[in-house]
């Protein structure tokens, strides 16, 4: 076992599971099924597969090494409390092994989570959609749109807008669907929906503080050829007139289309195109995107751990996030994260970025978790 020492803190979230008492008792049960395989004859461990486990193990046994260093460390710093010099370099060397052991625990952790299928989507929808406040919420979609579409430039992800809504005679986006690709981007990304407040004097009323809200859904969109992707029967399809502003072929042609999922009862429709042909393999993407996200959410079901992070369907109504104009503040208020730096947020720059990566790391954390107790409980 590993001891305890007072004067240890790690800083890693990864260090803080895998030295609690549940991280050392599943850790110390794959070495043991390492070391004796013939006594776990149906164990779950079997899953991991043997490279796999025997590298968790040789990590395990370099951890205990570095805790019985600092039991080493903790006794010399007693006995030679008096002994300033000494004092320096204990305290040196213990935040070595810190650093140390927070990094085989991050090296370990993406070891026990288990992929799954939806980490390695290569592609996602973000749709925007003004909310409470009317002009003044399309202008902070419209803010909101550019920040992402900076981001998406800097992690080097393609941004391809299928339909941008304006209110009336204004730049402010009363809706808007945009199809992101590049490495991991559903994974990335998927945490950025739901409802986006903002607090500031708007320009429709400088007078006095406002607050609006606009929301942002973020859905996986699947690698398979829409148009081989169903079964024949498997879909209604309906031609209709588009309606709404957008020229000649508007409400003229039967440009629109609408599908139902038969076995699901799934709706969608589509009209962003001027041609028939077009929308309807809009709608089809937009059908396999809601099938593939019914699948995370069962999957988020599946879970044993309660998440702080939802990439569900549900989290689309839920208010994450605020941006308040008069204390230049960004607040999450799913980790309590706050930054000062508004303006470099919204231009898609460091403050952003560094919220999006704590929200994966986040993620990361309540998988391993999951993973942990799922062992144990079996």
């Amino acid at each position: 076992m590993f001891p305890i020492l007072s004067f240890h803190r790690f800083l890693s979230n990864y260090s803080k599971i895998l030295t609690s008492d549940k991280g050392k008792i599943f850790l110390q049960k794959i070495t043991d099924f390492v070391n004796e395989p013939e006594k776990y004859p149906s164990t779950s461990l079997r899953s991991y597969g043997d490279g796999n486990c025997r590298e968790i193990a040789s990590k395990h046994a370099s951890l205990q090494e570095k805790w019985e260093e600092t039991e080493i460390l903790s006794s010399l710093k007693k006995e030679g409390k008096n002994d300033k010099k000494l004092l320096v370099q204990i305290d040196k060397d213990t935040k070595g092994i810190e650093t140390f052991v927070d990094e085989l625990c991050e090296e370990l952790a993406y070891l026990i989570i288990r992929d799954n299928e939806f980490d390695d989507i290569a592609s996602c929808q973000m749709e925007f959609s003004s909310g409470v406040g009317g002009l003044e919420s399309g202008l902070f979609a419209s803010e909101l749109y550019s920040m992402y579409e900076n981001y998406a430039a800097r992690r080097g992800w393609s941004w391809n807008p299928i339909k941008v809504d304006f209110f009336d005679g204004s730049n402010a986006i009363r809706y808007a669907t945009v199809s992101l690709h590049g490495p991991r981007v559903y994974t990335t990304m998927k945490f950025e929906a739901g409802v986006h407040r903002v607090q500031r004097n708007p320009v429709t009323d400088p007078s006095r503080i406002h607050t609006s809200t606009m929301s942002i859904v973020v859905m996986p969109e699947s690698s398979e050829d829409p148009e081989i992707a169903f079964k024949k029967g498997e879909l209604k399809i309906e031609f209709m007139r588009a309606s709404g502003p957008g020229g000649q072929n508007v409400n003229k042609t039967n440009s629109a289309v609408r599908i139902v999922h038969l076995p699901t009862g799934i709706q969608v429709h589509a009209q962003e195109d001027r041609f028939q042909y077009n929308n309807l393999k809009i709608a089809k993407q937009k059908l396999m995107s809601k099938l593939l996200q019914i699948q995370v959410d069962e999957q988020a079901k599946a879970s044993k751990a309660t998440r702080q992070l939802q990439a569900t369907t549900k989290s689309w109504s839920e208010k994450i996030r605020t941006f308040n104009y008069k204390s230049s503040r960004v607040t999450d208020h799913r980790i309590n994260y706050e930054t000062r730096r508004l303006d470099d947020f919204l231009r898609g720059g460091d403050s952003l970025d560094e919220l999006i990566r704590q929200l994966e790391e986040l993620h990361m954390v309540e998988r391993l978790e999951d993973a942990i107790e799922q062992e144990l409980s079996s």
